[in-house]
């Protein structure tokens, strides 16, 4: 028998690996403690854990070893289990386990401690999240070298820490504090202008919160400054605003404007010395007790996010912490830099334009600094003040928002002085100057200009060490080598719901009155005009998001690394054509990630609260003229949202180009490539299973197949568009142009009833959709139209017979039709396409469609073989496949792109087959329908597929039994059933 490395001598030799820097660094005072095989550390004095690695100010970490051997996996188990039941010698509860698996190799005690570096290694942890014992991955282990498994450790022991019961008493000091707040009538007439929001509970709580990190901050900047007193000290002497108000003064004076100059003016607005003192009393008590925490280094960071991200507490709806971190990992990962050289990573130049509360900068942070730390700790402080004052730039008009960016910052090494950010706030409206007022567009004026003033006096300034204020935000052009954003969504032109009355939504915030909106807009309309780049990705359809798309390309470097965060309907969206457009000229390596929301247990968006399906774009800047071809990308459709920080940066890592992801043994994603471009037909965005996206696509290809059928089926297809007409936007019906209020369409619409029905009117409409009611191919018309009063005949009989709508114009406005598609297809509804008895006028939920009628002689054989096709499965999964599936269960089209749909190309198939559809048509016209997420159940649409594929096209019955797998898997998609289940 050869002979073996005893166990313990592993453990010492693995330990020297993932912490090769133990020990205090000089003149940093920042220690990692590696313990191996002590006796001691545990409630059972007698056992010795393998290793433990403590972290300062984070949880302590404990690592059982075992060589990956038979039996190894079920014997480390066990021993892990045993572990959690234990506490550790201080009485506190073993947490944290890691479960590591050595390769047998290491066994050899020939093999030096530097060649185990090059070994891969399989490792799992396990750890308590309140009264639960959390296992990740659910299932199998993850797997890298020795440089990933120290960086793990490094993550885990942040992500597993217990702050639940110091951030509750933060919550309930926080919500005492705004509470008494509430009750003072000065504060509730400055805070809303001060924090730029309505009045109410929040407003309180924000100003509270913003108080509170303040007094926090002041703790650690006391220990670098003596002449400053501590929270503690002041608690202890006495508290007033007077007081405070001059220590704060004196903060100010030093550095630190983003976080003191609002939290100043918050404090000097509160209307009284007794309520001050009685909100002062709660801040500071509690921002003692986390001061004289002796984890505190390491907690408030994480308590500021936590804080920050809760949404039902402070209403700060701004990207998950989960996502910033997914999204962070894929960035940082393209950076070309050595990370243990500090010089190298001050170079780099980081920019979030719309940096909101700060996730994405956090993270970035936290991305980068865990590279450093796991090569050359002993720097760490160092880099934390030159990340601040060098690296991180953000820009946003709230000057709550950017308070709670730098408190963030700040607080991820808050005993680390430094003499200067770079968070500005950004003017929006009319703006006060030392002049007098200039109007201002926030992060935008920067999308001509290298430099632009900001505000004065609302915790803005980039501040020096001698205490000089710099009012001016800097973002040269092409200096950044990262700009990552969730920019926000707002369009400029609004066509519905509530805000029909605002007249220029996009530039309506902050209280800007309706003749600063138009000014705003006027001077917007320049901007956008001075870019330098071409194409522009702005549209005035989609709004701020892709103007904020513009501003990156002006400011990022060739070979800079964009990342955004954009609504999932810039993947095919026609109005977000734009932004494609310039993604294919301008980048390369495109990625883009998206949802699927297997479980349905939040919505498929990155961000909190959006109500909408939202995408990652991860993109590297081409350097110099590249040939453009057409761009593909790759995209990954992620089952659901990573919960965790670990989780979502361990899922960061293992996506590769391969069709399914896995972290340990769970399937977690797919990843696809597909085009993207400017008129890009179809996607795969939130998918599930890739056999859809092989069939939908050759739907649109017009090479269909069917898995597991290895060659092509011989069908026919055109898109939609080529060979039909469709009706006008429903505002050109009855629409009102905003904000005049003059009226567009010609007709008032008015629901039909037993007075008025629709066999009797002159101009009957199809407008809404009642999914209850609307179960067969045959729709009844539910409206009619009344010409208005300042309308003659001609503009309804326009409506009703339809027009081209200037010379030269490629698309043709048909006017009544029978034929019309459903507009937003959700879970519950029934019909792709309807059938009206009559000619009917489209409304809002079924446009008008025919055929050209230069195509055929007979017109409504068309329409009907087109009404059975959209209800086939083929016809669901191809108008599916093409749609913006941006909410939850729905598949979106426009009029403007129902043209996308991939159908059967009648003019493909002889006279006698479009007959025999047309026939079919009328036989099954009355035969109910289930909901499509039930099309699998749905005994009618079995028999129309069978019928129009077999029968009628003469398909082999070959084709069924794919189909009906295709079927399945269609009605699991969830933006098929949006979380409904099957009867």
């Amino acid at each position: 028998m050869s002979a073996r490395r005893r166990e313990e001598a592993l453990n010492v030799n693995i330990a020297r690996l993932i912490v090769p820097f133990e020990g205090e660094a000089e003149g940093e005072g920042w220690s990692v403690r590696v313990l191996t095989e002590t006796l001691g550390l545990l409630d059972k004095p007698d056992e010795a854990p393998d290793i433990v690695v403590e972290f300062p100010g984070r949880e302590r970490v404990m690592i059982e070893n075992k060589v990956d051997e038979p039996g190894g996996v079920l014997s480390l188990k066990n021993q892990i289990q045993e572990r959690l039941d234990r506490k550790w010698a201080d009485g506190s509860p073993v947490r944290v386990v890691v479960g590591l698996l050595s390769p047998v190799s290491l066994r050899d005690p020939a093999r030096a401690i530097t060649e185990f570096s090059d070994d891969r290694f399989r490792w799992a942890v396990w750890f308590l999240d309140g009264e639960d014992r959390v296992r990740f991955p659910k299932r199998g282990c993850l797997e890298g070298g020795v440089r990933d498994f120290r960086a793990f450790l490094d993550r885990v022991s942040t992500d597993a820490m217990d702050t639940s019961e110091l951030t509750q008493s933060v919550r309930e000091a926080i919500s005492e504090a705004a509470r008494i707040l509430a009750g003072d009538a000065k504060a509730a007439e400055t805070y809303p202008g001060l924090l730029c929001q309505e009045i109410g509970e929040q407003t309180f709580k924000m100003a509270a919160a913003v108080m509170f990190n303040a007094v926090v901050a002041q703790s650690f900047i006391a220990a670098n400054h003596p002449s400053i007193p501590s929270p503690t000290s002041q608690l202890r002497e006495g508290l007033s605003q007077l007081k405070v108000l001059e220590t704060w003064k004196e903060i100010l004076e030093i550095d630190y404007k983003p976080i003191f100059t609002i939290a100043d003016e918050l404090l000097a607005n509160i209307g009284g010395e007794r309520l001050a003192f009685d909100v002062l009393q709660v801040l500071f008590r509690q921002a003692s007790e986390i001061a004289q925490n002796p984890h505190a280094q390491g907690l408030v960071g994480r308590l500021f996010g936590e804080l920050i991200g809760d949404r039902k507490f402070l209403a700060a709806f701004y990207t998950e912490p989960s996502s910033a971190a997914l999204l962070a990992e894929r960035v940082v990962s393209r950076l070309e830099v050595d990370w243990a050289d500090v010089e190298q990573i001050k170079q780099l130049r980081i920019g979030d334009f719309a940096c909101g509360t700060g996730a994405l900068l956090t993270a970035t942070y936290r991305r980068i600094m865990e590279r450093h730390r796991t090569l050359s700790r002993d720097t760490e402080r160092q880099l934390h003040k030159h990340l601040l004052e060098d690296c991180l730039f953000g820009y946003d008009i709230m000057p709550a928002a950017v308070h709670l960016t730098a408190a963030r910052l700040a607080g991820e090494q808050p005993s680390v002085d430094f003499n200067r950010t770079n968070t500005w706030v950004m003017g929006w409206g009319e703006t006060p100057t030392e002049t007098g007022t200039q109007l201002r567009l926030g992060s935008l004026d920067l999308l001509a200009e290298e430099i632009t003033p900001v505000l004065f006096g609302d915790g803005t300034m980039e501040v020096t060490a001698e205490g000089v204020t710099q009012t001016e935000a800097k973002a040269p052009a092409e200096s950044f080598d990262v700009v990552i954003m969730n920019p926000p969504f707002t369009r400029s032109t609004v066509h519905e719901g509530d805000r029909l009355t605002v007249p220029q939504p996009i530039f309506a915030g902050l209280g800007n009155d309706v003749e600063t909106q138009q000014r705003m807009k006027k001077l917007f309309a320049k901007q956008v005009s001075r870019a330098r780049h071409k194409p522009t990705a702005y549209s005035g359809q989609v709004g701020l998001g892709s103007i904020f798309v513009d501003l990156a390309q002006e400011k990022l470097k060739p070979g800079g690394v964009l990342a955004l965060i954009l609504p999932v309907s810039v993947i095919s969206g026609k109005d977000w054509g734009n932004t494609r457009a310039l993604l294919s000229e301008h980048y390369e390596s495109i990625e883009v990630w998206t949802l699927s929301n297997v479980e349905g247990s939040y919505s498929r968006a990155f961000s909190a609260d959006t109500g909408m399906a939202e995408s990652l774009i991860i993109a590297t800047k081409k350097r110099g003229k590249r040939p453009t071809t057409r761009l593909s990308a790759q995209y990954v459709m992620l089952l659901e949202r990573p919960q965790r920080e670990m989780s979502a940066i361990e899922t960061a890592r293992v996506v590769e180009e391969t069709k399914n992801i896995f972290l340990g043994d769970d399937r977690i994603g797919v990843t696809l490539n597909a085009g993207l471009s400017r008129e890009v037909v179809g996607h795969p965005s939130g998918l599930v299973n890739l056999d859809l996206a092989t069939t939908a696509a050759g739907l649109v290809a017009d090479t269909l197949t069917f898995p597991p059928l290895t060659q092509p089926v011989d069908l026919p297809m055109t898109l939609l568009g080529a060979q039909a007409r469709f009706g006008p936007v429903h505002r050109d019906i009855n629409g009102i142009n905003q904000p005049s209020g003059i009226p567009r369409g010609p007709f008032d619409v008015i629901s039909c009833d037993e007075s008025i029905r629709w066999e009797a009117v002159t101009y009957p409409v199809l407008w809404a959709q009642d999914s209850a009611s609307m179960t067969s191919m045959e729709v009844l018309p539910d409206r009619h139209g009344v010409i208005r009063t300042d309308f003659e005949q001609i503009s309804a009989d326009r409506i009703w017979e339809g027009w081209k709508p200037q010379a030269g114009a490629r698309r043709y406005i048909c006017g009544a039709t029978r034929l019309h598609i459903r507009m937003d297809l959700g879970s519950s509804d029934r019909l792709g396409a309807c059938l009206t008895p009559k000619q009917s006028i489209g409304g809002r939920a079924w446009p008008s469609a025919t055929v050209q009628p230069e195509l055929t002689d007979y017109p409504d054989q068309w329409d009907k073989a087109w009404a059975v096709w959209l209800n086939t499965t083929l016809g669901l999964i191809g108008r599916w496949w093409v749609a913006n599936r941006q909410h939850p269960g729905r598949s979106c089209l426009t009029v403007t792109t129902l043209g996308r749909i991939p159908v059967l190309d009648l003019s493909r198939i002889t006279l006698d087959q479009v007959a025999n559809l047309a026939d079919f048509c009328d036989e099954i016209l009355h035969q109910t329908l289930l909901p499509v997420y039930l099309a699998r159940e749905d005994e009618t649409r079995l028999q129309m597929d069978r019928v129009v594929l077999c029968e009628i096209l003469g398909l082999s019955e070959e084709v069924l039994e794919p189909l009906e797998t295709l079927r399945n898997a269609w009605c699991d998609e969830p933006s098929v059933h949006g979380g409904k289940k099957r009867v």
